[in-house]
C-alpha cells in the first residue's frame, strides 16, 4: 500500500506564513514603489531623479506604520528611513536618476560590510537579529553559552548574509548603469527584495535543520 507523507500542521502553517511574507515583501518593496515612480513620471511629469526619490517614500511610510503599530523602531525600519532621506538628498544635489538608484546599493554594501565586521565581536550580527525576532530569547542566550554548534551556525549565517548583501549590491549597480533607467528602476528594487527574501528563507531553513537551534 502506498504510504502518503503528511506534513505536520505547524510545518504547513510556517510554509503558508513564509509565502505570505514573500508576497507582501514583493508588493510593498517592489510593485508599490515602482508604480509610484511611474505615476509621478508619466502622469505628473516629475523628473526621473525626483520621481525615484519620492517613490522611496513608500519605505518611509512603512517605517511610520511600524512605529505607530509597535511603538518601536527596529534596525530594518531605520535602514528604510535612511535610504529614503539619502534618495531625496541625492536627487536634490545631483539630479541624476541612476545615482539615486545606486545609493541604495551603497547602503546595502555598507550593511554587508558591517555584518561581516560583527564577526570579530563576541556575538555576530545575525545572532542578535534572529534573537530579536524570536519569542524564545532566553533559549537563544542559553544555546549560545552551551552549544558550540549553535555558535558556529550563527557565525556561518553571518558570513552568508554579509557576502550575500555585498554580492547583491555589486550586481545591482551593474544593472543600474547598464540597462535603461525604467528597467533598472524595477529590476534594482526586485533584486534588493529578492535577496532579502532568499537570505531570510535560507536562514529559517538552515535553522530548522540544526538540532542545536532554538527555532528547530
Amino acid at each position: 500500500m502506498a504510504h502518503t507523507t503528511e506534513h505536520p500542521p505547524a510545518e504547513r502553517q510556517r510554509a503558508t506564513s513564509s509565502w505570505r511574507t514573500i508576497a507582501w515583501t514583493l508588493l510593498l518593496d517592489v510593485a508599490l514603489p515602482f508604480a509610484s515612480y511611474l505615476v509621478l513620471l508619466v502622469w505628473f511629469g516629475v523628473p526621473e531623479a525626483a520621481a525615484l526619490a519620492a517613490a522611496g517614500g513608500v519605505a518611509f511610510l512603512r517605517a511610520v506604520v511600524i512605529w505607530v503599530r509597535e511603538r518601536q523602531i527596529g534596525a530594518l525600519s531605520i535602514l528604510l528611513v535612511v535610504r529614503f532621506f539619502l534618495g531625496v538628498l541625492a536627487a536634490l544635489i545631483t539630479g541624476d536618476a541612476r545615482f539615486v538608484l545606486a545609493k541604495d546599493s551603497v547602503v546595502t554594501a555598507v550593511v554587508g560590510l558591517s555584518v561581516l565586521a560583527s564577526l570579530v565581536l563576541a556575538r555576530p550580527a545575525i545572532f542578535y537579529i534572529r534573537r530579536s525576532l524570536s519569542p524564545r530569547k532566553h533559549a537563544f542566550d542559553r544555546q549560545w553559552r552551551e552549544a558550540a554548534g549553535f555558535r558556529r551556525l550563527n557565525r556561518r549565517m553571518t558570513w552568508v548574509w554579509g557576502l550575500g548583501l555585498l554580492g547583491e549590491s555589486t550586481l545591482r549597480i551593474a544593472v543600474i548603469y547598464l540597462l535603461p533607467i525604467g528597467v533598472a528602476a524595477f529590476l534594482s528594487q526586485a533584486m534588493a527584495a529578492l535577496a532579502i527574501v532568499v537570505l531570510v528563507a535560507w536562514t529559517q531553513w538552515r535553522g530548522r535543520r540544526s538540532p542545536v537551534d532554538p527555532e528547530e
